[in-house]
């Protein structure tokens, strides 16, 4: 059985693609929001970014404990049923290619 996501204040079952970035230094979320939506369409990929209106230990606990991400990943992909998909380093080219592909299947844009 493959661990699902609890309920959160985000609603994932809404979009069939859910990446949800807690803050990494030197990633820039907006530059990846444009790249995905000019490759995907806007909003075809809900882009989350899990630190907004968050304490630095609501953060931790959402990372570690919630999504299991674990250094150096900062970013996870989670599909409609709430299934985490993947998790990525997208200050790393290869790791935004893989998460490319990984959309590229759940949208089936392929």
């Amino acid at each position: 059985v493959p661990y699902l996501v609890p309920d959160l204040p985000w609603n994932f079952s809404q979009h069939a693609a859910n990446v949800l970035v807690v803050p990494a230094e030197g990633f820039d979320v907006q530059r990846l929001k444009k790249r995905i939506d000019d490759e995907f369409g806007t909003g075809a990929v809900r882009m989350v970014d899990g630190a907004v209106g968050m304490s630095s230990d609501s953060i931790q606990l959402v990372k570690n404990c919630i999504f299991l991400l674990n250094d150096p990943s900062h970013s996870v992909l989670i599909d409609q049923e709430d299934r985490i998909r993947g998790y990525y380093d997208l200050r790393l080219r290869e790791e935004e290619d893989r998460l490319r592909v990984e959309l590229k299947i759940l949208l089936k844009k392929y």
